[in-house]
């Protein structure tokens, strides 16, 4: 911290050391090495010792300069910021030159004992995972095959196994870089800090701009779908209303009080629990093998079997998304190296199972053909906007099944609400960094830490995207995500390993059999890429294709935005 009025929110967990020298303006590539002493004389925290390498000495009454040079200022005797900031300012207009201060701030017990721990942080990453998954993605799984049939599962295995690979990769570089920020900041560092790096970065965020909308809508979108099987309301354009009016009040609600996320997400969470646990436990006590035979012409056409699977494979990458959460946080982790690693890895391991084991309770339930098959049920349009109702109806009864829709709702509204928030602090921190649009960085100027113009930019656009089609909902939140954050990480981190620097830290997690999982990662996300729709090949429409286009722009708006602000590539030599 530069100004001490930014410490102010803070003074309650910090305890503060101030030292400050006189002696003039020191040059620039040779800062001083500040070292801390405590008078022996008291306790007063504000009293420090500052050993100043080299001083320029000032022409009017300034200390020459030395490398033995000390000043030596004592505060008032007081902890409070409050009272503290006069006397400081009314040392400085006594100066004779340019003061130059610095600030230590050692953080207290109960501040270090706040961060989170292993266990809240994998709490953290399954909560957004636990609300958009198998609830929302069952019909587009079971209809993702052609012939439609369990062999679906195959490509939802495939999804597990490069997530799986993926989450290694999540957990080496946030070991390295355990700071707050997650991709951005390894993108950039990655790729070069003063050069590719900053385009890398900057088209991360150029592309979550879109994506994170587009994700937050698919839950509201599917939070209304499911309130149609008690209100009746069926229509696409009466889904999409509603969507954008609880996208619109979550905005309005976390404009008012940010608290509310801490407040609630244990209760959302265990909701969360008690939902699939009762899936699980209904489906497999219900078990029936014969349901997930497979169809006799499952692989008669091996073309459309493949490309098939990649539509199964980005519905299961879209179900696991999330393990990764903790490293946008890396800050705020108690021992971060070994709590970011193994909390991104134990995740994905526990919800992969946990997921596939509720496709499997589900789909052995009911027959995939016949009346009331699946397959039926999803080819009406209607039934498959809230298909865990009808599965509960079938189970228990109606009236269960009403109550058993108001909990998958709130389910999924608790990852939303939390995606809201925690989504817009990513360009929020970029921008305070001066990496992305200035306008993201602002902050409520009353209530200290609210990205304002940042969640009021991603609410406004997952409202509007709350009028696109669920499964496109999923599909274009998915596509550029995978080159542009998961196989640009994976590139970056073996772009780091060959440069070998900063591996030599036996605390850093590393991914285990490199670079083969790796690979894994980089070649199963660019078979999901280039699996996806588009129009040049397969006549489908145009995701591949729209998803380069809005790359290209990002491209030509970051070229811009450096120009304006002078970096890469047009910083003065």
């Amino acid at each position: 911290f530069r100004n001490l009025e930014d410490l102010l929110p803070f003074e309650s967990l910090i305890e503060l050391k101030v030292c400050r020298t006189r002696c003039g303006v020191m040059d620039s590539d040779k800062a001083p090495e500040v070292g801390f002493t405590n008078d022996k004389a008291g306790d007063n925290p504000l009293y420090a010792k500052v050993d100043v390498v080299e001083v320029k000495a000032l022409s009017s009454g300034g200390l020459d300069s030395g490398g033995d040079d000390r000043n030596v200022i004592q505060g008032p005797s007081t902890n409070s910021l409050a009272e503290l900031l006069p006397a400081l300012t009314g040392e400085s207009e006594k100066a004779a030159g340019l003061i130059v201060a610095d600030i230590v701030v050692s953080q207290k017990e109960d501040y270090e004992a706040s961060k989170f721990s292993l266990f809240q942080a994998c709490a953290l990453n399954t909560m957004n995972m636990f609300g958009t998954g198998p609830f929302i993605t069952l019909p587009f799984l079971i209809s993702a095959t052609s012939p439609p049939g369990p062999h679906a599962l195959i490509g939802y295995s495939l999804a597990a196994l490069f997530c799986l690979c993926d989450s290694l990769v999540w957990g080496e570089l946030g070991s390295l870089m355990p700071v707050s920020g997650g991709s951005y900041v390894y993108l950039r560092e990655a790729f070069g800090r003063e050069t590719w790096g900053q385009l890398m970065s900057f088209l991360f965020l150029w592309q979550f701009l879109i994506s994170a909308p587009l994700e937050i809508a698919s839950g509201f979108v599917a939070m209304s779908q499911y309130l149609g099987y008690i209100t009746g309301v069926a229509t696409v354009w009466q889904h999409s209303l509603i969507g954008s009016a609880f996208c619109a009040f979550s905005v309005l609600f976390l404009h008012g009080d940010i608290s509310v996320v801490s407040k609630y997400t244990v209760a959302l969470w265990t909701v969360t629990i008690l939902a699939i646990l009762f899936t699980l436990v209904s489906g497999l006590s219900h078990f029936q093998p014969e349901n997930l035979k497979l169809p006799s012409d499952a692989f008669d056409n091996p073309g459309a079997f493949i490309i098939s699977l990649g539509l199964a494979a980005r519905i299961g990458i879209y179900d696991f998304t999330g393990y990764y959460d903790v490293c946008h946080i890396g800050s705020e982790v108690k021992n971060p190296r070994r709590t970011i690693p193994v909390s991104c890895v134990v995740t994905c391991w526990i919800v992969c199972i946990v997921y596939f084991m509720v496709y499997m309770a589900v789909m052995g339930y009911l027959p995939w053909f016949g009346p009331d098959g699946y397959v039926e049920l999803t080819n009406n349009s209607e039934g498959a906007n809230y298909i865990m109702s009808i599965y509960a109806e079938r189970m228990i009864g109606e009236s269960f099944a009403q109550f058993f829709t108001l909990v998958v709702v709130v389910t999924i509204f608790g990852s939303c609400f939390s995606l809201v928030l925690g989504y817009a602090m990513i360009p929020y921190s970029a921008a305070k960094d001066g990496y992305f649009f200035k306008i993201f960085a602002h902050e409520h100027p009353t209530k200290k830490g609210l990205a304002d113009y940042s969640l009021l930019i991603l609410g406004v656009i997952s409202a509007i995207c709350c009028f696109i089609d669920l499964e496109d909902l999923i599909n274009m939140m998915l596509i550029p995500r995978l080159f542009l954050q998961y196989v640009a990480q994976a590139v970056g981190l073996m772009l780091l390993r060959k440069e070998g620097k900063t591996f030599n830290e036996a605390e850093i997690f590393r991914v285990p059999l490199y670079p083969i999982p790796v690979i894994i990662s980089i070649v199963g996300f660019s078979y999901c890429f280039i699996t996806s729709d588009n129009w040049i090949v397969s006549g489908d429409k145009p995701m591949v294709e729209g998803s380069i286009l809005y790359s290209l722009v990002g491209v030509g708006a970051y070229m811009m935005w450096a120009k304006k602000q002078q970096r890469w590539p047009y910083q003065a030599k």
